[in-house]
């Protein structure tokens, strides 16, 4: 008995200080969570659009937002070791990626997705978490589906339309760039949200057309996005189910953020019925943040899964998963095509 506990012992020996490994890693993970929090405070008292003025100096800052020195310096110093905002002659400023995405006057505001987050503060506990991990149910709306949630509730679909939009409106206007789309006449927008990604495309490319294809109060939303954008010439809404209406024509299928809001055996049907009713040699193209293969990453990719986890029924795939989907099916010069923005990357076939 002891002889063996003696040999476990030495198994186990602490290292020495030379043999130390950085614990970087483990403390990044335990506290990013305040990252994000001083994010979406930071965001909510407009300490963005507050510097967008004029750079002030941390008294000026505090007494702005109402917040004692101590607690107003705690929120600077996050925000600036991000990058968010620049200390420059004893005065704060915004960086420019604040400024490209934290102002709402800006096309790329991503101030609606921050929004959408802390206005669902039961998604972000631990307890839901741990229960979406335990359950493998998704928490928001106490577990009720989000898109039948949503459907039923016209201030969620409000709030979850311009969420996405928030997110979109930068991805969108880089994959049509990155793909010939000069011969094909129709996009039809599958589960297109705002249109944030039709509207880009057809700005890309003039003589392409576009279809939204959404529910009903979605659709509403989106007409009002393109009518502010004057495309009201070259874009339609129609309204109808993806599971359960025949698709309008078109010669090029889009989805963006939708394989990952379903099961595989849902992506298989989507891919099946796109096949069907694409003419010969039309087009489907999916946007969405890839895994690797071996689903071991990129971070992004693999934090965005556990949204998915605790938001919908779905998951993020590798682009082998998506691959093989659009293969069984029939589609052929199936490519990869990373966008170069973020973890972002088309994959795409033809009939």
């Amino acid at each position: 008995m002891s002889t063996t506990f003696l040999e476990k012992d030495k198994k186990t020996q602490f290292p020495t200080d030379t043999d130390l490994i950085n614990h970087d890693p483990i403390f990044n993970l335990f506290t990013a969570l305040r990252s994000t929090q001083a994010l979406q405070a930071a965001h909510e008292l407009k300490l963005f659009p507050l510097l967008s003025e004029q750079p002030r100096t941390l008294e000026a800052i505090a007494q702005s937002l109402k917040m004692q020195p101590r607690a107003a310096q705690a929120l600077l110093s996050l925000c600036a070791s991000h990058g968010l905002i620049l200390l420059s002659n004893e005065k704060y400023h915004l960086s420019e990626v604040s400024k490209h995405y934290l102002l709402p006057e800006s096309p790329y505001y991503f101030g609606q997705m921050i929004d959408m987050a802390i206005h669902n503060p039961e998604v972000g506990s631990y307890d839901a978490f741990k229960k979406a991990l335990l359950s493998n149910n998704a928490q928001v709306y106490s577990e009720e589906d989000l898109f039948e949630t949503n459907e039923s509730d016209k201030k969620r679909t409000e709030t979850f339309t311009h969420a996405m939009h928030s997110k979109s409106m930068t991805a969108a206007s880089i994959w049509p760039t990155l793909v010939d789309l000069s011969t094909y006449h129709t996009l039809l927008d599958i589960g297109g949200g705002s249109g944030a990604h039709a509207m880009t495309a057809v700005k890309q490319w003039p003589t392409l057309q576009a279809i939204v294809y959404e529910r009903p109060l979605v659709c509403k939303i989106a007409e009002e996005y393109i009518k502010k954008a004057n495309l009201e010439n070259r874009i339609k809404t129609v309204e109808g189910s993806m599971w359960n209406s025949t698709f309008p024509e078109g010669d090029l299928h889009f989805y963006c953020d939708v394989f990952h809001d379903w099961p595989s055996d849902k992506c298989e049907f989507l891919v099946e019925k796109s096949y069907q009713s694409l003419p010969k040699n039309g087009r489907i193209i999916i946007h969405e943040l890839l895994f690797n293969d071996q689903k071991t990453g990129p971070i992004p990719t693999a934090v965005y899964n556990m949204i998915m986890l605790l938001w919908t029924q779905g998951q993020q795939y590798s682009g082998h998963e998506i691959v093989t989907m659009l293969e069984k099916k029939g589609f052929k010069e199936i490519q990869i095509i990373p966008t170069g923005f973020g973890c972002w990357s088309m994959v795409t076939g033809v009939k």
